[in-house]
């Protein structure tokens, strides 16, 4: 009995003990706060990384790009056609606002493309072109361009891709989407001006019926506008160059047929040129020589004429104003060529010139590789363009489709004449 009595007793403080232990240790528990990690960036789990993110725009693809990569792993950004496409041409450029992004891989929808890379200002990160003469079929939502990215640091990284000239193949034939990094709108159709009643002058009062027809003449150049009018007026009589010249020397008299018209102002390719008025049926005439050859293109003018006209009452005349080109000899890559002698064409081979952007008087395809390079922004070995573009005569070889600016469109032109299937530019 004593013993039990015993246990009993050692029973109980060991259990009174034991409550005081667990009551002592809940109660510091309470109290206790609980430290943050060392790194607060991480979560308990440790899934939470360094990420950067890819904010990608342009001026006319759309991308689908979603994800956020981790700090030093690649990123991936895919620019896509918003529309079905057969390209022609296509030209681009790639900007990028902090140079942490690094461009590490890329490709586009042809391996026709030319890219360059190495660039003086740092935000462009990539440059491409190319040019076709069978079209490239894109689909809509496909691939434009593949890009892929590595940044070593964290946070929002801006990206542009602006499509600088686009042309594409359509029923219709080829049309120009993008130009200069903006949309063509199409034309309009023009409207028709009103006709005002030909016998009746600015302040309403009737004229006398004397109508008069001018028109403009060369044995060389294009022939002019027919102007018709009534009682008089000035016109103005632009003969220009039917192909593209680099001219040495030139002779030439102007003649009209009726004393009705009198030639008021005159201008004409090049300050050297000596006039000498006329008489009779001889309104001008003027000469020019020059060592240096001055360069005058398709469409320009050789000679600009002001030409007044007075009738007689009463009465319907017409004049013709005639340029004829009596001699002149030109510049090409194979030497001095003489075109006109006495009045006469004794040449009549084309003269290469535009296209010929490696001047070795011929056109082929390695003007337009040449030029390929030359958009993509690649220099020579000495650090220089490949085309000098202050140079007149340079830029009006490369400028194909004569738009006053080089582009991807100039190669295309150069293309389809090197395939015969435009026969001139």
């Amino acid at each position: 009995m004593k013993i039990t009595k015993i246990s009993a007793v050692i029973l109980s403080l060991a259990l009174i003990i034991g409550m005081f232990a667990y009551s002592t240790f809940a109660v510091s528990a309470k109290y206790v706060p609980v430290q943050p990690p060392e790194d607060s960036t991480e979560d308990p789990t440790g899934y939470c990384e360094e990420t950067y993110n890819i904010l990608s725009r342009s001026n006319y693809c759309y991308t689908d790009y979603e994800g956020i990569p981790i700090v030093n792993t690649l990123g991936s950004v895919i620019y896509r056609a918003p529309e079905d496409l057969k390209i022609v041409s296509f030209q681009f450029a790639l900007y990028r606002e902090n140079t942490n992004l690094e461009l590490v891989n890329y490709s586009s929808f042809t391996r026709q493309m030319a890219f360059n890379t190495k660039f003086d200002d740092h935000q462009v990160i990539l440059k491409g072109s190319m040019s076709s003469l069978n079209p490239i079929l894109v689909e809509k939502d496909e691939p434009i361009l593949n890009l892929e990215f590595l940044s070593e640091t964290r946070g929002n990284y801006d990206l542009y891709l602006e499509i600088e000239d686009l042309q594409v193949h359509t029923e219709s034939g080829d049309k120009i989407i993008i130009q200069d990094s903006k949309f063509v709108e199409p034309q309009s159709d023009p409207t028709q001006a009103t006709t005002e009643d030909p016998t009746q002058d600015p302040t309403g009062h009737c004229t006398d019926d004397a109508m008069y027809h001018l028109f403009g003449w060369s044995n060389y150049c294009p022939d002019t506008p027919e102007f018709t009018g009534w009682d008089y007026g000035t016109h103005t009589l632009d003969f220009v160059a039917p192909e593209d010249l680099e001219i040495l020397s030139l002779d030439f008299t102007l003649y009209h047929e009726s004393p009705i018209t009198t030639l008021d102002e005159y201008s004409a390719f090049s300050d050297d040129m000596v006039f000498e008025p006329g008489k009779d049926n001889v309104l001008l005439s003027g000469n020019f020589t020059s060592l240096s050859p001055v360069l005058v293109m398709k469409g320009e003018s050789l000679l600009k004429t002001e030409i007044n006209i007075r009738t007689s009452y009463d009465t319907e005349l017409e004049d013709i104003v005639y340029l004829r080109i009596d001699n002149m000899t030109v510049k090409t890559a194979d030497g001095e060529r003489v075109i006109f002698e006495d009045g006469n064409r004794v040449d009549k081979k084309p003269i290469v010139f535009v296209g010929d952007v490696d001047k070795n008087g011929k056109v082929n395809i390695d003007d337009a590789t040449m030029l390929q390079r030359h958009i993509a922004e690649f220099t020579d070995a000495e650090g220089n363009s490949i085309i000098d573009e202050t140079d007149t005569e340079m830029v009006k070889r490369a400028d194909a489709n004569r738009d006053k600016k080089l582009s991807v469109l100039d190669i295309t032109e150069i293309q389809r004449y090197v395939a015969e299937m435009i026969k001139e530019f």
